[in-house]
């Protein structure tokens, strides 16, 4: 421990920030409960004053880890801290980011980016000599922020002593206070303080549909009305580098217009936020979310804020990211005003209409983006479900289960749980995929290039080349050093060092790689990207293994040149690195071509054979296919077993219904029969016979009479075979009771209908002269739709002895007058029927 630290001299009243009064009772409840959720706005110093203030407290077993979403602002916090206890960083205090560390024995607070927590406690599950976990800026509710406290909570049930803070200055207190609680004592403390943002003026100034340019516009009018800094924040790096373009000519020699992103180096994110030089012009500083939370820019009295906000959605039936831009959310738009008012009064406008709605809060990471690296993760603490930790928000299942499928196809996990491969990548400090590529190009001999293409996807695209989609290309800018921005390339450098160090330590001389290795970088990113790759259709786009169709966009842009893309579009095979998944088709961004005899070996584990059958009609035709996810590569021909046979058929009148099946005349007449016996007789213990319970039980009716030895697998003699033997014991007593057809008292034979509700006979009215009454059939009458001479309807009824009573008298006397040379006795009970026009003499 620091001279400073043990004399524990630091005058925090000095300071003048709002917190201070507060610091004792944080101390008070840490000691006491171990876990406290902190609410304090901008500007009260808790990322600085709270980590400094605990660690002369008696309760502290051990140092200080406190988390931070972001590179540049786990290095300023820790720079901050430093300077209050007079040392230089690296000291007491230190940081440890993905790009560079400074600790030493002495240090016993570590400001580290989220994901490094993580590792450590895979590495470390008891968290040895640290006594206090702080997750600052909790609200921007990364997936690594997530993941960190699920962890930590699991190392305080097996370590009492270790104290868990979780601060944010809009932080959702309630949801992370009843994570931090427990069972008997109830949720974890909150606490809530002030802030030290002074008064923001708020104005709205909305912008037209081609905002960018009235972007510009607004900044520039901005900058001559207002003195002081001007923040402005934008979705990404590319409106930052436009819109930077066209006020970097308008303010020449007036104001220095700086961008402000991650795609930045280190060193370059920090030289925007140190103090401007005395005297010096005054700054545009154009930036993305990077600068809403935990950095104080220095010389801001103006923040322009255009209202969008860049943010990656998973898309679970395509297995591919979406870079998304949305409107920000309330709680962003209130972090982005407070920046203007941390040195005194400001000014905010904001480019939207004051009347448009925001939400309040944008979606946590965790419910929106891929989860192939937090479920590897998981994977290595033992958590094979989301259920085996406790979240604030539970990973989405599809999206769960689709990382799972990819760790899988990438030999990261088996049934057993991480294999030795995923147990070496999690060591990378690399995404699922990037630590594949890089393992597979030690493997290969190939580590150079493999540590350079990581580079390049993790860093992501800076090249001066992100227009065209060819990979390729940024390898050649950074294997010649011509072309891209020097910024770009030293980020990639730096990112290809640490790879390097981790993933093999010793010298790495000779390892470079060739032109002829560039070009077939594709065989290498294949084992990374196995979903990824993609057929070419005839039609000229690609077919991904999840099924998507992907196209190359038609032009691209590379700085003031048009570039086609078409001729990069010729090869058979590609893995498509990032695609825009679209609506019905996406667009390749980034991509490398694959050659067949590579496509085969990278996907060998992932390839699976299956045997199939495919029905042409009823006949069923069996092939062998080799697919890798929805993509078939290989068909052929092959003999099925009737098993197969009689199982696929089963599936595919589940799926179709009895439809499919050779209906003809004879089968529906029987199965409405049977439908009446089994409603007329329900002790008969038929049930239900509808089309949907028959397709649902066609294993057990309809298989023991199916044709599985070739041909079509069912005809209608089969079909009639198979709904007969439904009736098993009760056919004997069906057939008597439910007859096919009656006989009139004409001596004529008459098909029952059974089809069109309660059974019905269709006969002219002279043929059943004599018949007192309706027959009955299983107790139901038998309904008469008697006929004229001419087979003209002439009544419908169910009661004929009703019938012979009442309507006959009146329907007689018409009938004679129509068909006078007819028979139309007056006691049609007792009259001969007949089948001609009179009867016989």
């Amino acid at each position: 421990m620091s001279e400073a630290m043990r004399d524990a001299r630091i005058d925090f009243s000095a300071t003048g920030l709002p917190l201070v009064p507060f610091l004792p009772r944080i101390g008070e409840l840490l000691e006491r409960y171990r876990s406290l959720a902190l609410s304090a706005e901008p500007g009260a110093g808790k990322s600085t004053l709270v980590p400094l203030s605990l660690l002369s407290a008696e309760w502290l077993t051990g140092s200080i880890v406190m988390l931070e979403p972001r590179r540049l602002a786990a290095v300023a916090v820790a720079t901050r801290m430093s300077e209050l206890l007079g040392e230089n960083v690296g000291r007491s205090v230190g940081y440890r980011v993905r790009t560079a560390t400074k600790v030493g024995k002495e240090t016993r607070v570590e400001v580290v980016t989220e994901a490094l927590l993580t590792r450590r406690i895979q590495e470390d599950p008891l968290l040895a000599g640290v006594g206090l976990v702080i997750l600052d800026e909790f609200h921007e509710r990364s997936i690594h922020a997530d993941l960190a406290l699920a962890l930590a909570r699991e190392v305080r049930r097996a370590r009492g002593d270790l104290a868990i803070l979780v601060m944010s200055a809009t932080l959702d207190a309630e949801p992370v206070a009843a994570l931090l609680g427990s069972q008997t004592e109830g949720p974890a403390p909150i606490l809530r303080c002030p802030g030290a943002v002074h008064e923001v003026r708020t104005m709205y100034r909305p912008l037209p549909a081609r905002w960018e340019e009235g972007y510009a516009d607004g900044v520039e009018q901005l900058f001559d009305d207002t003195d002081g800094d001007i923040l402005g924040f934008l979705p990404g790096a590319g409106e930052i580098r436009r819109i930077g373009a066209r006020l970097a000519g308008r303010l020449a020699g007036r104001g220095l217009v700086l961008p402000l992103h991650g795609t930045l180096r280190l060193e370059e994110q920090q030289q925007v936020i140190r103090p401007p030089s005395p005297g010096g012009m005054r700054r545009v500083i154009l930036a993305t979310s990077i600068a809403e939370t935990s950095l104080t820019v220095p010389g801001i009295r103006t923040v322009a804020d255009a209202g969008w906000a860049r943010l990656s959605r998973f898309h679970p039936s395509t297995g591919l990211d979406r870079l998304a831009t949305e409107r920000v959310s309330t709680a962003s738009a209130d972090q982005r005003r407070g920046r203007a008012g941390r040195l005194g009064p400001g000014l905010c406008v904001r480019f939207w209409d004051e009347t448009e709605r925001l939400f309040a809060r944008a979606d946590p990471e965790i419910l929106r983006t891929d989860l192939d690296g937090l479920a590897l993760d998981c994977a290595l603490w033992g958590a094979r479900t989301p259920e085996d930790l406790e979240w604030i928000d539970s990973p989405p299942p599809a999206a769960w289960s689709q990382a799972r499928e990819t760790l899988r196809m990438l030999a990261l996990i088996d049934a057993e749980g991480p294999t030795e491969l995923g147990r070496r990548v999690a060591l990378l400090g690399l995404t699922p995929r990037l630590g594949v590529l890089v393992a597979r190009g030690l493997a290969d001999g190939k580590t150079m290039l493999s540590a350079a293409s990581a580079a390049v996807l993790e860093e992501r695209d800076g090249s001066g080349v992100d227009r065209d989609p060819d990979f390729r290309l940024r390898l050649e800018v950074m294997r010649t050093g011509a072309g891209g921005t020097l910024s770009w390339r030293r980020s990639v450098e730096t990112e290809m060092a640490r790879i390097l160090r981790r993933a093999h330590p010793d010298p790495v001389a000779g390892y470079g790689w060739t032109l002829e290795h560039e070009q077939h970088v594709g065989a290498l990113l294949a084992y990374a990207f196995p979903d990824r790759l993609a057929r070419r259709e005839p039609d000229g786009s690609y077919r991904l293994v999840t099924g998507r169709a992907v196209r190359f966009p038609s032009v691209g842009r590379s700085g003031g040149a048009r570039v086609s893309v078409a001729s990069r579009a010729s090869t058979a095979w590609i893995v498509a690195l990032d695609a825009d998944p679209g609506e019905t088709e996406g667009t390749i961004r980034l991509a490398a071509p694959v050659d067949q005899g590579e496509v085969d070996a990278a996907i060998a584990l992932a390839a699976e054979e299956s045997s199939e059958i495919r029905w042409e009609g009823l006949v069923p035709k069996g092939i062998l296919v080799r697919r890798v996810g929805r993509l078939t590569l290989t068909e052929r021909p092959r003999t099925p077993d009737a098993g197969q046979i009689g199982e696929s058929f089963q599936a595919l009148v589940a799926k179709q219904g009895l439809d499919i099946l050779p209906w003809n005349a004879s089968a529906r007449r029987l199965l409405a029969r049977m439908r009446f016996f089994a409603s007329a007789r329900p002790a008969e213990g038929l049930g239900d016979l509808s089309k949907a319970r028959l397709a649902r039980d066609a294993a057990q009716w309809l298989t023991p009479h199916m044709r599985l030895t070739g041909g079509q697998v069912v005809n209608a003699a089969g079909l009639v075979s198979a709904l007969l033997g439904i009736l098993g014991k009760s056919r004997g007593r069906f057939e008597s009771e439910v007859p096919e057809s009656i006989t009139l008292p004409s001596g004529g034979r008459r098909a029952v209908d059974y089809e069109d509700g309660p059974p019905s006979v269709e006969a002219r009215i002279q043929e059943v002269f004599g018949l007192a009454e309706s027959p009955r059939l299983c107790g139901v009458p038998l309904t008469f739709r008697l006929l004229s001479p001419a087979r003209r309807p002439l009544q419908i009824t169910r009661d004929l002895a009703s019938f012979w009573d009442t309507t006959y008298a009146e329907i007689r006397g018409e009938m004679r007058g129509r068909y006078p040379k007819h028979y139309w006795p007056e006691n049609p009970r007792k009259a001969e029927p007949i089948t001609g026009v009179r009867p016989k003499k």
